[in-house]
């Protein structure tokens, strides 16, 4: 399997998870800064402040969002993460944690293979893409509930919006889901005059019927999970 496929497929899971490592990292050393104003002010300290401020001023001046629109940006990420992620973590994500279970089989039993650095920087390639999926896994079931959810409580949301919503909270910056909708569309009243004529094509029922097997999968799983009368709802 070509390197560059799996760096495509996996871009937005390898960007999201060095997300959320650098809030991890920020929270973390928040957490130092406040243990760390208990002690007496001292000369390293203060110096510790001033590069965090030299730091935090560069920051700000050479910002991504200076150069780039990141809420676009992050959109359109979480659109490619929403077409490739379901079915990649099934195939590809299945075969890398066979892989790396096999492997790993083999140097804890295969004693001439143990100490093989060949043998082990494979093990590593297929945990890394392994440990990936397990976690944009767990990240689409928990993006699915929250969506079921949004949409339990705003039935008229607007497809669109919906949809919105979806790809903000898979893309790097997983955007969180609100719980009002903006948009609505009243059921009893909708037209399809639009004065252009109608687009017909395999790509929107391919598209339409992929949508909609996402959404069921959703409900179904919310129906195991938490209940029938919440599923049905």
């Amino acid at each position: 399997m070509r390197d560059w496929f799996l760096i495509f497929i996996y871009s937005v899971p390898i960007i999201g998870a060095a997300v959320t490592m650098g809030r991890r990292a920020r929270a973390l050393y928040s957490f130092g800064e406040w243990f760390r104003r208990l002690f007496p002010d001292d000369r390293f300290y203060r110096r510790t402040r001033e590069w965090q401020g030299l730091l935090k001023e560069w920051f700000q001046r050479h910002s991504l969002a200076r150069y780039v629109n990141v809420p676009n940006l992050n959109l359109s990420a979480g659109k490619l993460e929403y077409a490739l992620g379901h079915m990649r973590d099934y195939t590809i994500g299945l075969y890398m944690l066979g892989c790396a279970v096999y492997e790993t089989t083999l140097m804890v039993f295969g004693y001439d293979t143990l100490y093989d650095g060949v043998h082990f920087t494979s093990v590593f390639y297929h945990s890394v893409f392994a440990m990936l999926s397990l976690f944009t896994y767990r990240r689409h079931i928990l993006t699915g509930l929250q969506m079921g959810e949004f949409l339990r409580n705003n039935p008229d949301v607007h497809p669109q919006e919906f949809f919105d919503h979806y790809y903000r909270r898979l893309g790097p910056e997983a955007v969180p889901v609100p719980k009002k909708a903006t948009q609505t569309v009243d059921p009893h009243d909708v037209s399809f005059l639009s004065g252009r004529p109608a687009r017909q094509g395999i790509r929107f029922l391919l598209r339409g019927l992929y949508d909609t097997a996402i959404i069921t999968r959703t409900a179904y799983r919310a129906m195991n999970m938490i209940g029938y009368e919440y599923g049905r709802e």
